[in-house]
């Protein structure tokens, strides 16, 4: 699309000025440390090949824990942008683009993220940077809901994906086309980070990568390889985390890639004498255009069209790539796609509903290959039963029927061998049940059983065209019946004979982190209900006690010494904003009052501390002299729960963090229902029933979500480098240049006089700053055509400049001026 003149323009934004960076690889995240398992790959690519990377976090991160400090919220924010700026310039990285969506909590959920965050303005602004910095490769995380897959992450990798098509899309917010003057751009190359397989150690890792799936295309880089500096790039990546200090970080690397594989095509004249060819599983057929019709003129696009037939007797269930290959008079290129082979008649084993929701996603989005990026996996109470429906779909061109047939492993049954299906039309979907009963209630339960929890099922689906095979897995969740407590109960720290009548309950399996021993990190638990409360008992073995926290820091559990009780009422919640979650810290570091106990709610329905969020609840702790370990007893009213009880089927779990240091980190993380993520896999907590409890009837709770996010115009450093590269902050539009002037800045006694004139009504942010960080800052209202002259305070330093962030009516611009 041509540019737009002068006259078509809107007088009120920029066009794409002429200073906007132009880079090569843009990596879209969701909070700052991200992109921290990939620092090693990008700054290869800059030192190696020159390429110019940006990273676009979508939230600051305030949601997280801060390992160093009390700052919480939007100041938490501004400190993890300073240490993500840090980080990723060890990579030679300069470009950091935050969008200022709220970091709400953990969860494993991407449409509650998208939901908080918002699709359509949030999905803007990644195209608008992509528009504005024009990078040949977009880079982002995970975007399937596999286990421990943070919703954030899943969600800011969707957003990522389907920005890399609506930026080339002139249909895609063309108020960025028609009123900022900006163009579409496609880039050459999507990728995302972890790569799924097996290598060896040393030199070669990154060329004998062996993936997984076979059609997926790896690029890997060595961190062995030193960099300029004479570090090795782990070493560079291993110091990058550390600079995240809030988060104490210090992890392995994630799997890199390597553009030195991808060619880039000239976009600056016509391609000539072009035509296009593909390469073909062997057997496999085509017909269709070779030949472009005329050279494709710069900035333009031609579309070929080929038919691809499949060989009879094909294996199903396979995926292979189709590649295109592309001649020109200027050079050649190629590219990929990875193909599924199915069956005419496909059976799957039923989704979980955010899974439906990602298949319907990548489908929808152009990227169907994902799907083998899950394992279908619907859990099972121990020892009880479940429907297992399997859906069928019928891909071929006549009407079929036919039979599913469900292998189960050891310990499980059905209510039949095979079920029928009958007259399924072409492109039409249908489906049929199992009633599966674990059979054997002896079979270890969570990540215990199984292989890492997973117990394999086969669905042979038949037709009148062949058969294919499809797996899945079960996994057994623990159960329990909870009693009523004794007569005697008191809320005391002590399970007096009589209490607590049930069973013990083991928490002392690990889901994630180090292993331990019974000494050093060990747990068991009980649970009872009186006519209103839950109470819950438990008591850890431990060897080492962590930091204690104070009582201003009493939030993030999983930092030190803790123990989480959780209770989703109804048993069906699909993520934890219909949950509650308690954490409690058995000790603080308050000697004045004894060191009590304190505790709060996180990551649910309605976080912040517990007299607050959950009126009426007691904790009583004892913690042993010497230290041995610690007991918590918690009284939980029903009525503080989001929702009536379930009295068959309430979900509940325990999870114990134990730390071993002083630096709020913990090691280990143990629990009853225990897989990789389970605190924020609510169909993964166990399940319980309260035989003779009668729940009295209540709406549910509305969740209450944090609302508060750090803003690109009260950082100094985003400000900084919106005045360089043009990108305004925020990625919002971009305010034209005569929208603000500064003038007369000179420092005083207390700070820097400077005037300030702006052509409409908005908002000043002013900062100043000594070249390395801000000195003192102050926001002023202006009007249009009124100059305001006003003192911006500095402290702790000489100030060298004053940044200026504008924003008026959703657009803003930043501004940079040295001091005379």
């Amino acid at each position: 699309m041509p540019a737009l003149s002068p006259s078509d323009r809107d007088p009120h934004v920029d066009a794409r000025p002429t200073d906007t960076v132009d880079l090569d690889v843009l990596f879209v995240s969701a909070h700052p440390d991200d992109e921290a398992g990939s620092l090693a790959t990008l700054g290869q690519w800059n030192e190696k090949h020159g390429a110019k990377a940006g990273v676009v976090t979508i939230t600051r991160g305030e949601g997280g824990g801060n390992a160093v400090g009390l700052e919480e919220g939007p100041p938490l924010g501004i400190i993890r942008e300073r240490e993500e700026r840090t980080a990723i310039g060890r990579a030679g990285v300069e470009n950091l683009y935050n969008l200022d969506r709220v970091d709400f909590w953990y969860t494993a959920s991407a449409p509650l993220s998208e939901q908080i965050w918002g699709h359509d303005d949030t999905l803007g602004q990644i195209v608008r940077v992509i528009r504005q910095t024009r990078p040949e490769i977009v880079m982002t995380m995970n975007p399937s809901p596999t286990p421990g897959n943070h919703g954030n992450h899943q969600q800011a990798a969707r957003f990522a994906a389907e920005a890399f098509h609506a930026a080339a899309d002139p249909k895609a917010f063309p108020e960025q086309i028609t009123k900022e003057g900006l163009t579409p751009f496609r880039a050459a190359k999507f990728l995302r980070t972890g790569g799924t397989g097996s290598s060896s150690t040393g030199p070669q890792c990154a060329a004998g990568f062996v993936a997984a799936v076979p059609t997926d295309q790896v690029f890997g880089v060595w961190e062995g390889a030193r960099s300029a500096g004479g570090k090795t790039w782990a070493e560079v990546e291993v110091d990058a985390r550390r600079d995240y200090v809030t988060q104490g970080w210090a992890n392995t690397a994630a799997a890199p890639t390597d553009p030195a594989k991808i060619r880039w095509a000239p976009g600056n004249r016509a391609l000539t004498s072009p035509r296009v060819s593909l390469r073909l599983p062997q057997g496999w057929t085509a017909t269709g255009s070779v030949a472009v019709r005329g050279a494709v003129p710069a900035g333009k696009e031609r579309t070929v069209t080929f038919t691809v037939t499949v060989p009879a007797g094909a294996d199903t269930n396979a995926q292979h790539l189709v590649g295109a290959s592309l001649t020109t008079g200027q050079g050649t290129g190629r590219t990929d796609r990875a193909v599924r082979v199915v069956a005419d008649v496909r059976g799957t084993l039923e989704p979980l509903p955010e899974v439906g929701l990602f298949r319907s996603w990548a489908g929808d989005s152009g990227y169907p290959q994902l799907d083998t990026l899950i394992k279908p996996v619907p859990t099972i109470g121990s020892g009880k039963s479940r429907t297992v429906r399997i859906d069928l779909r019928n891909h071929g061109e006549t009407a079929q029927s036919g039979t599913v047939a469900l292998g189960l492993p050891a310990g499980f049954t059905a209510d039949a061998a095979t079920k029928s299906y009958a007259a399924l039309a072409p492109g039409a979907t249908g489906a049929v049940t199992f009633t599966v009963t674990n059979s054997d209630a002896s079979l270890p339960t969570a990540n215990e059983g199984g292989d890492g929890g997973d117990g394999g099922i086969t669905i042979t689906t038949t037709s009148a065209a062949g058969s294919t095979v499809e797996t899945g897995a079960l996994e057994i969740v623990p159960t329990s019946e909870v009693p009523r407590a004794g007569h005697d109960h008191a809320v005391d720290g002590v399970a007096s004979p009589g209490e607590y009548p049930g069973e013990e309950l083991d928490l002392s399996r690990i889901w994630e982190g180090q292993a331990t021993t019974a000494q050093d990190a060990s747990a068991t638990g009980r649970i009872a209900f009186t006519e209103d409360a839950l109470v819950v008992f438990v008591q850890v073995t431990d060897d080492v006690l962590g930091k204690k926290v104070v009582p201003q820091d009493c939030k993030r559990q999983r930092r030190t010494d803790s123990v989480e009780i959780i209770v989703d009422p109804k048993g069906n919640s699909s993520d934890t904003s219909t949950v509650f979650k308690a954490g409690i810290f058995p000790v603080t570091d308050d000697p004045a009052n004894g060191d009590p106990p304190c505790w709060q709610r996180d990551a649910d329905n309605r976080q912040g501390p517990g007299a607050t969020t959950a009126p009426g609840m007691t904790v009583v702790s004892k913690v042993t002299a010497p230290y041995t370990g610690y007991t918590v007893e918690a009284r939980i009213p029903f009525a503080v729960l989001p929702d009536a009880i379930d009295p068959a089927r309430m979900g509940f779990n325990v999870l114990v963090y134990d730390s071993d240091t002083q630096d709020l980190s913990s090691q280990s993380r143990l629990g009853w229902s225990t897989f990789t993520g389970v605190r924020a896999d609510p169909y993964r907590y166990g399940l319980v029933a309260l035989p003779g409890l009668t729940p009295a009837q209540r709406q549910p709770s509305a969740p209450v979500f944090p609302d508060t996010a750090a803003r690109s115009v009260h950082s100094p450093q985003t400000i900084a480098q919106s005045a360089v590269d043009g990108v305004a902050p925020a990625a919002v539009t971009r305010l034209p240049e005569r929208a603000l002037r500064l003038t007369g800045q000179r420092q005083v006694a207390d700070g820097v006089r400077v005037t300030v004139r702006a052509d409409r009504a908005g908002t000043v942010y002013l900062h100043t700053a000594d070249g390395d960080r801000s000195l003192g800052e102050r926001s002023v209202q202006v009007r249009s055509g009124r100059p305001v002259t006003v003192v911006v305070p500095a402290t702790g330093g000489a100030p060298t400049s004053v940044l200026a962030a504008f924003e008026a009516g959703g657009a803003a611009l930043a501004r940079q001026v040295p001091l005379t």
